[in-house]
């Protein structure tokens, strides 16, 4: 499949899901989640990013060193998706805007990007990330935990 394309799943409820390539006009939608505290506390190394790490991270996507694209409603951006290497693991990063949490994007999304990527991936949840153990540990394959700085277990899942 070609990056530049949109993929979309057509029959979700309240609109049409789709991935879209991340550009540089996007910075402001990616900043509503990578600003957030209450979003950014269950990725990566769970701190905002600033500026210089924004637009790090663009860069990145622009010359195709991570894969990521935002998840579109319609015309309605709700969040972003994609995989990184951590802990040596092709590793999904999702994450929706607060207003999109709880409103049955996840498997939806998972599935709609499953479909462009074709590879395993894994799911890894920080053990502080209550809600979404509970979806990994009933929706996907348990691998393994491991323990991160010595100081907190992160739970690895299978996406298949």
């Amino acid at each position: 499949m070609d990056r530049s394309s949109n993929f979309h799943i057509n029959d979700f409820v309240g609109g049409k899901l789709s991935l879209e390539e991340i550009t540089k006009e996007d910075k402001g939608h990616i900043n509503e989640i990578t600003s957030s505290k209450d979003i950014m506390e269950n990725l990566g190394s769970g701190n905002v990013l600033n500026d210089e790490e924004l637009n790090k991270f663009l860069k990145d996507i622009q010359n195709k060193k991570q894969i990521f694209f935002k998840l579109m409603d319609g015309n309605k951006f709700i969040g972003i998706i994609g995989v990184n290497e951590f802990l040596k693991l092709p590793s999904l990063t999702i994450a929706f805007k607060k207003e999109a949490q709880g409103k049955g994007y996840l498997k939806k999304a998972l599935k709609l990007f499953h479909d462009y990527y074709k590879k395993k991936f894994y799911i890894i949840v920080k053990e502080k990330n209550k809600k979404m153990l509970r979806i990994a540990r009933k929706n996907f394959k348990y691998v393994g935990r491991r323990l991160l700085y010595g100081i907190r277990y992160l739970y690895i899942f299978e996406y298949n």
